[in-house]
C-alpha cells in the first residue's frame, strides 16, 4: 500500500520481529569482506567476541559501505555512534519512519534480553506489508460465502477477493527480483481482468525515464494484436490517467471530449477505466481496462480494486528500481576501488580535518608506512623539510579549491 491512511488494512498490527530480512550476513569485527564476493543489498551484523566466548553485537554495515570502503574491517565500518535498535515488538510504523527520517540502510531489532535477533530494512518492511494485506484478503475470502451487493453478479465475494488475492501474489514475487517477470505481469492481469469480469486490460510499465518499456496484455487475440499500429502513447484522454492518483472510469469513452488515445487498428471499446500507477509522485505506469463482459459500466468499488492493485504494483516496481540503483551504485563503487586500490601512484584521501581516512597499496610501498601507521594520521607525517611554506600554501590552496593535488 502507498498511504497507510489511505488503506490501513493491516498496518497497526504489525510489528518489527514480523519484518525482519533474510539478506542478514552474520560476520565478525575483524572481517574485511572481498569485493569480489560482495552481494549487493546484504546487510551484514557485525560482532565481537568477549571474554567467556559470548557475542557481542557492535552494529550493522551495509554492502554499499563496505563498496566505498574497500579493506577497511567491519568494526571500522560500524557507525558510532549506532543508531537506537528497537524493540522486536515495536510498530512497523515507528520503524518505517526511523528508516525514512534517519536515512538508514537498516535498523537492529533486540528481544526482551536485549539479544540480537535480526534486522529490518526498507525492503523487508514493504514486503511484510504486503504479506500481512495478502493474508487479510484470503481470510475474508474465507469468511464470506456470497456476494451480496449488485456489483457484480458473475463472481461471487469470496472469487472476487481470491482474484485480488492472486494478484497481489503474483506481485510479491516480484520484489525479490531486479527486474520485471512478464510473465508474473501478465498472470497479474489475468487475475484482474477476471476479477472485474473485464474483456480487455492491459499495464504499460515505464522506464526510470518515463519511456514506455513494458506493455501487457490480455483480451485482444494474436490477430487484433497485429492489426494495431502501435500501443496507446499517453496522449489525449489516457495521458491525463498520468497525474498523480487519477483515475479515470467512463461509462462511453467515446462521448469524452477528450477521447482520443486509442491507435489506429485498436478493436472498438466503450466502458474504459484506467488507473495511474504511482507512489509519492512517481508514476510507474498505468493499468487500462475495458468493456465488462455483462454490458455493466465500471463502478467505484472496481476503482477500489484496481487503486488497491495499483498501488501494490507501484511498490514492487519501486522496489526493483532502488535494487537496481544499488546495485549500479555498489558497480561503480567496486570498480572506483578496484583503480584506487591497483593504482601505481600513492594515493591518500583525508577528512575535513586532515586526518588520513584511507591509503592505497602503492603509498604504503612507496613510503615504507604500514596502512595501520597512517590511519589517523595527518598528511604533513610524508614532509621532506625540502619545500618552503608558500609551496604548502599553494598545496592546501587547490585541495580547498579541487579536493584533489
Amino acid at each position: 500500500m502507498s498511504d497507510s491512511t489511505k488503506h490501513p488494512i493491516g498496518r497497526s498490527r504489525l510489528c518489527a520481529r514480523e519484518a525482519l530480512s533474510t539478506h542478514l550476513v552474520r560476520a565478525k569485527a575483524d572481517d574485511r569482506p572481498s569485493l569480489e564476493k560482495l552481494e549487493p543489498g546484504c546487510i551484514y551484523s557485525v560482532f565481537d567476541v568477549v571474554p567467556a566466548g559470548m557475542s557481542l553485537f557492535l552494529g550493522l554495515v551495509s554492502s554499499e559501505q563496505i563498496a566505498r570502503n574497500p579493506g577497511r574491517t567491519l568494526a571500522d565500518l560500524v557507525a558510532d555512534p549506532i543508531p537506537a535498535p528497537v524493540h522486536e515488538n515495536t510498530p512497523l510504523e515507528i520503524v518505517k519512519n526511523r528508516l525514512e527520517k534517519e536515512h538508514l540502510p537498516a535498523l537492529a531489532v533486540l528481544n526482551d534480553s536485549g539479544d540480537f535477533v535480526g534486522a529490518v530494512t526498507q525492503t523487508s518492511l514493504i514486503d511484510a506489508l504486503l504479506k500481512r494485506e495478502n493474508e487479510l484478503l484470503l481470510d475474508a475470502s474465507q469468511r464470506h460465502a456470497e456476494w451480496s451487493t449488485d456489483r457484480n453478479p458473475s463472481l461471487s465475494w469470496s472469487e472476487q477477493l481470491r482474484s485480488l488475492s492472486l494478484a497481489t501474489r503474483s506481485l510479491l514475487r516480484i520484489m525479490n527480483t531486479i527486474k520485471l517477470e512478464r510473465h508474473l505481469l501478465e498472470n497479474s492481469l489475468e487475475y484482474l481482468t477476471h476479477l472485474l469480469s473485464a474483456r480487455y486490460g492491459a499495464i504499460g510499465i515505464f522506464d526510470e525515464q518515463g519511456q514506455l518499456a513494458e506493455f501487457i496484455y490480455t483480451g485482444l487475440s494474436e490477430e487484433q494484436a497485429q492489426r494495431i499500429e502501435h500501443w496507446p502513447e499517453g496522449k489525449g484522454l489516457l495521458g491525463r490517467a498520468l497525474v498523480r492518483n487519477q483515475i479515470l472510469r467512463l461509462q462511453n469513452l467515446h462521448e469524452h471530449p477528450h477521447a482520443a488515445g486509442f491507435p489506429p487498428g485498436h478493436p472498438p471499446m466503450r466502458n474504459l477505466l484506467a488507473v495511474s500507477i504511482s507512489h509519492e509522485g512517481q508514476t510507474y505506469g498505468r493499468i487500462y481496462l475495458c468493456d465488462k463482459t455483462n454490458g455493466a459500466p465500471f463502478s467505484g468499488e472496481d476503482e477500489l480494486l484496481v487503486a488497491t492493485f495499483a498501488d501494490t504494483l507501484a511498490l514492487a516496481i519501486r522496489n526493483i528500481w532502488n535494487q537496481e540503483g544499488r546495485r549500479r551504485a555498489e558497480e561503480q563503487l567496486r570498480i572506483a576501488a578496484s583503480v584506487f586500490e591497483n593504482s601505481s601512484e600513492g594515493i591518500l584521501i583525508a577528512d575535513a580535518d586532515t586526518n588520513i581516512v584511507m591509503v592505497n597499496r602503492a603509498l604504503t610501498t612507496i613510503t615504507g608506512y604500514s596502512e595501520d601507521e597512517v590511519i589517523g594520521q595527518r598528511p604533513s607525517m610524508f614532509s621532506s623539510g625540502r619545500h618552503d611554506r608558500k609551496f604548502y600554501r599553494e598545496m592546501w590552496r587547490n585541495l580547498n579549491e579541487t579536493g584533489q593535488w
